[in-house]
C-alpha cells in the first residue's frame, strides 16, 4: 500500500510540474512583431554543379586547388565565384542561413531552446558526391 502511495505521489509530482513548465512551448508566445529576422548569413561555400562544367579539362585542378585553398583557410578566387569567367570549369556559391530570434525586448528568458536544422552539405548531384540522394 505504501508503495503504490509513493509511486503515485511521484508521478502526481511529475505530471504536475510537466504541465506547469511546459505552457511556454505549447502556445503561441510571440507575433511576428516580436521576432528579429537576421538575413542572408553565410556560413559556408560549396561548388556550384548549377554552373560548373564538370565535364571540363582543368576540374580536376579547380577541385584540387579549391580544396587546397578551402583545408589553408585561404580566400577562393573571385573567377571561381563569376560565371561568365571561362578560366575555371568549376564555380563556387556562398551559402547563407537566416537566422529568427525574439526580440529581447519581448522576451526575458535568459536560456531557451534552440533549432539547429544541419543538411547533409552535399549538394552535388549522387555520381560526384559519394552520397545516394545528392542531398
Amino acid at each position: 500500500m505504501r508503495k503504490t502511495l509513493q509511486a503515485t505521489l511521484v508521478l502526481a509530482l511529475i505530471f504536475g510540474a510537466s504541465s506547469m513548465f511546459a505552457q511556454r512551448y505549447l502556445e503561441e508566445v510571440f507575433t511576428n512583431d516580436d521576432i528579429i529576422v537576421s538575413m542572408d548569413n553565410v556560413f559556408a561555400t560549396n561548388i556550384d554543379f548549377m554552373t560548373s562544367n564538370l565535364a571540363g579539362a582543368n576540374t580536376l585542378t579547380d577541385i584540387g586547388t579549391l580544396s587546397f585553398l578551402a583545408d589553408n583557410e585561404m580566400p577562393i578566387g573571385p573567377e571561381y565565384f563569376d560565371v561568365l569567367d571561362e578560366s575555371t570549369d568549376v564555380k563556387v556559391r556562398d551559402i547563407a542561413m537566416d537566422i529568427y530570434y525574439p526580440d529581447p525586448a519581448a522576451d526575458t528568458v535568459a536560456m531557451r531552446p534552440v533549432i539547429i536544422y544541419v543538411h547533409t552539405g552535399n549538394f552535388l548531384p549522387p555520381p560526384l558526391n559519394g552520397s545516394t540522394t545528392g542531398l
